[in-house]
């Protein structure tokens, strides 16, 4: 689970491709982004596989956890100034932590619904 939570971020910045000029940026976000994809493997955890709760509300309620934790922590360090709160790093960032987080997570809960249907068909055909 750990390396779900961690390998995106890093891998992301480290290689410098996605956010090229505003990476050294992006190297304050990473807690945050952790701690956001902790919140969305957790409440996934929580609602949907422990307490049964319906796969689309748990997609919903985690996404968008996940993308304000990301979103608020990224707008407090621009009121800290440990980001700048202007120009195009801050129109880059502002975008890939806010909006995109909530697209990307979107794709991947649609991708974990026809896995996890895809699963669940394959265990009926063993029955």
């Amino acid at each position: 689970m750990l390396g779900l939570i961690t390998l995106p971020s890093i891998s992301a910045i480290g290689s410098g491709l996605i956010f090229k000029s505003a990476s050294i940026y992006t190297v304050y976000m990473i807690p945050a982004i952790w701690l956001g994809n902790f919140a969305l493997v957790y409440l996934y955890r929580k609602l949907s596989v422990q307490k049964k709760v319906n796969y689309i509300l748990t997609s919903i309620a985690a996404i968008l956890l996940k993308a304000a934790i990301i979103y608020l922590c990224f707008r407090l360090f621009t009121l800290v100034t440990v980001i700048p709160g202007t120009g195009k790093v801050f129109t880059a960032l502002n975008l890939s932590m806010g909006m995109n987080q909530i697209i990307t997570a979107s794709i991947a809960a649609v991708i974990g619904f026809g896995i996890n249907l895809g699963f669940c068909k394959k265990e009926k055909i063993k029955e």
